[in-house]
């Protein structure tokens, strides 16, 4: 049985504080309506040509595995397919990622050799744990056949029997959404 302690007055059950006075959204209809017609405009910025970018996609995507028949073929002909993509990507992939980054993490200062050595270590053994070549081989993959993709690094708590680590997943192209009017990419 666990013993709660009685809330101290303006906490909630968490301990968290009510007396944070928060600024309301105005009662205003005009800014409400200002407010729908903005997030409108981000939902038109983002939907603008994605009709042409998803078909895109879909080329690449079939030329890959082969499937570029877009007419029936008659019964009495044979559907001729020499699928010379899938070797020419698949053979750059394996350049590309023959083999595993050289990690080079040098020191700042007289002291920090060994600290310098340690940080190395860690990143080449974060990179092997966290299957990064597989993972790199897929990103690849997608990006020569379909868009771009990018990688986002995060924490992730169910990872190590939930102690949990960092990890990197990559995002399609067709998933991400940049905000071009931001001036630094990681602001995006």
């Amino acid at each position: 049985m666990t013993a709660v302690s009685p809330r101290a007055p303006g906490h909630d059950r968490n301990g968290v504080s009510t007396n944070v006075k928060t600024k309301s959204m105005p009662d205003d209809p005009t800014w409400r309506n200002t407010l729908a017609e903005k997030c409108l405009s981000y939902i038109r910025m983002w939907d603008a040509d994605e009709d042409v970018r998803r078909r895109s996609d879909r080329e690449g995507a079939n030329a890959y595995y082969s499937r570029h028949w877009q007419i029936a073929v008659p019964r009495n002909r044979a559907a001729i397919t020499c699928n010379i993509i899938k070797p020419l990507v698949d053979h750059s992939i394996a350049i590309m990622t023959k083999q595993e980054p050289t990690w080079v993490v040098s020191p700042t200062d007289e002291g920090d050799v060994a600290g310098a050595r340690n940080m190395r270590a860690i990143l080449q053994r974060q990179f092997e744990d966290d299957d990064m070549m597989i993972k790199s081989r897929q990103a690849l993959r997608l990006a020569k056949t379909t868009r771009t993709c990018a990688a986002k690094t995060f924490w992730d708590p169910t990872l190590k029997g939930s102690i949990g680590d960092v990890t990197t997943d990559f995002i399609p192209g067709w998933r991400m959404i940049l905000d071009n009017r931001t001036r630094f990419p990681n602001r995006m």
